[in-house]
């Protein structure tokens, strides 16, 4: 999965932060969920070229908020946030700069558990909601189809 990240708009991303979903690893300590995964994060040589094509950026501290598809925009401000991690500052190395270089990170995230149960139950409720609305659209076509039958005096 690959996310850019933007310094601004209209112009293209600075960075892009790459990680497999497979990776992702879940741990509950109380009442709180921890979700780890390492992620690649790269410059994106076609932004830096532009800006500072011979001083490497530093990444002095990292924030963010990951949200689940449910909360569309998340105009509520909640999810999972982003825990400072020791691996700050990034520093890009002079060398091949900006040739795409990458950089590992290790990510965590922490939220409430009731934040995570929260979004199961909505998922649940589209799963139920789903299924009932394709039982109705199956039960109009059957009675459609008799309907036909019968007017053709089959049945």
């Amino acid at each position: 999965m690959e996310m850019f990240i933007d310094t601004e708009s209209g112009k293209p991303p600075a960075f892009s932060l790459t990680f497999e979903p497979e990776g992702i690893s879940f741990s509950c300590h109380g009442d709180i969920v921890c979700i780890g995964f390492q992620a690649c994060i790269q410059c994106c040589s076609h932004f830096w070229r532009n800006i500072s094509p011979s001083l490497p950026p530093i990444i002095p501290t990292l924030h963010g908020l990951l949200c689940c598809p449910s909360d569309g925009h998340n105009n509520r401000g909640v999810g999972a946030g982003l825990v400072p991690s020791d691996e700050l500052p990034i520093k890009f190395p002079k060398k091949d700069f900006p040739d795409d270089h990458k950089e590992l990170l290790n990510l965590t995230f922490h939220c409430p558990s009731s934040y995570i149960q929260t979004e199961l139950e909505y998922d649940k409720l589209l799963v139920i909601l789903n299924t009932e609305a394709l039982k109705v659209a199956q039960d109009k076509d059957a009675s459609d189809r008799l309907e036909r039958l019968r007017s053709k005096k089959i049945l």
